[in-house]
């Protein structure tokens, strides 16, 4: 498959994990060259473009074959949407709530031609420009709204909330500014009113300017929602905030995605292995910091298509579960009379979090890995 990101994670000498990535050639196939005596190999992936599994494996050795079978194209519900309690489609589920995206840009894509393009934030200077430099900000777009087009096209959770998507990555695979983070966090809450704001991204230093703009966007109304982070460690920042809700990603043992998938991402530790098929990802950090936990491990999701063909394709990690329960969250809040009276001060953010508690249920996982639970609209 030469329509496909290749990749080999490597863990330093100082225990740091680095992502090396290049795209495929003509056979599907890439080389990577590494000193064992800096790095060594940890875990390699495949990502197909559209159309096909993501695969991985942890076991390394100087061939690896990745097996990423076509996705089944049976929306507009997943396995994900029933496990968050939607067992319904329903295009109207979250209007009335605005929600923010911070990533990578967004589109195009048929199915989010409704999200509102509010441009680029790089180096502190507002570009118009926000279409998406990669795929990572439209496949969160898509989990959290997209509205479907065509036959089998999978739907957000929230179809009807009104999304507003801002750019703060320059380059692709490139990490995106705090001070940029931060402006767009500010613009989204104190402009654009947003109710939710999505941050599907994660550092492992924290930054004080973004502590700052997240507590003052809660203190206006605006409940900033965000990934743990993939590695397994602890949790990241900005989610290891006590002011934001911090997720971590599950795994579920579905038909469907590729064994490579699965096998990239359910645990060796028992102690890692809850109830009913579900486990935490190896492709998570985790922590008491943690909020809850939702599927991030076989998802599929909305990638960009300049075609006019809505495209697809799967993804894993702390990102995806991120997207998810905002767009869980956007469309419980969008049927809450109550939280839909509150002015917008810290008691409007602070309804949404205590309501996304108590829809969360433990998967039989320690607090530590899932937080309060993974949550559903239905038991």
């Amino acid at each position: 498959m030469s329509d496909a990101y290749l990749f080999v994670d490597t863990r330093m000498q100082d225990g740091t994990v680095v992502k090396h990535m290049q795209p495929a050639d003509r056979s599907g196939s890439a080389e990577f060259a590494f000193d064992p005596s800096v790095d060594t190999p940890v875990f390699a992936g495949a990502a197909p473009a559209s159309g096909h599994w993501y695969a991985a494996d942890d076991r390394i050795g100087a061939r690896i074959d990745l097996d990423c079978p076509p996705l089944v194209m049976d929306g507009p519900l997943g396995w994900w949407h029933r496990a968050l309690g939607i067992d319904v489609y329903d295009q109207d589920l979250g209007a009335g709530i605005n929600v923010g995206l911070i990533d990578s840009g967004v589109g195009p894509q048929p199915c989010l031609s409704h999200v509102r393009d509010l441009g680029a934030l790089i180096n502190g200077k507002l570009v118009p420009d926000g279409r998406d430099i990669f795929v990572h900000g439209t496949m969160m777009a898509g989990l959290i709204a997209a509205r479907p087009v065509e036959k089998g096209n999978y739907a957000g959770l929230a179809p009807g909330a009104d999304v507003m998507s801002i750019r703060v990555y320059d380059k692709a695979m490139a990490g995106a500014q705090p001070t940029d983070v931060a402006e767009a966090i500010t613009l989204m809450a104190n402009v654009e009113k947003a109710d939710l704001i999505n941050l599907s991204l994660s550092d492992v230093a924290p930054s004080e300017v973004q502590q700052r703009v997240i507590r003052q966007a809660r203190s206006v109304g605006t409940l900033c929602i965000a990934a743990a982070g993939d590695d397994p460690g602890p949790v990241q920042y900005p989610a290891q905030y006590a002011e934001t809700v911090a997720v971590s990603a599950l795994g579920c043992d579905v038909p469907g995605p590729s064994e490579g998938t699965l096998q990239a991402t359910r645990p060796a530790d028992t102690g890692k292995i809850g109830q009913q098929g579900w486990f935490l990802s190896t492709m998570t950090s985790y922590g008491p910091a943690l909020t809850c936990a939702a599927p991030g491990a076989a998802v599929i999701a909305t990638v960009p298509s300049s075609s006019g063909v809505p495209l697809y394709a799967s993804v894993i990690g702390s990102s995806p579960a991120t997207a998810l329960v905002t767009g869980l969250l956007a469309a419980y809040l969008s049927r809450d009379a109550e939280y839909n009276g509150l002015p917008r001060d810290h008691r409007r953010a602070d309804y949404a979090e205590k309501a996304l508690r108590t829809l969360c249920r433990s998967v039989g996982l320690a607090a530590d890995y899932e937080g309060q639970g993974l949550p559903a609209l239905s038991d």
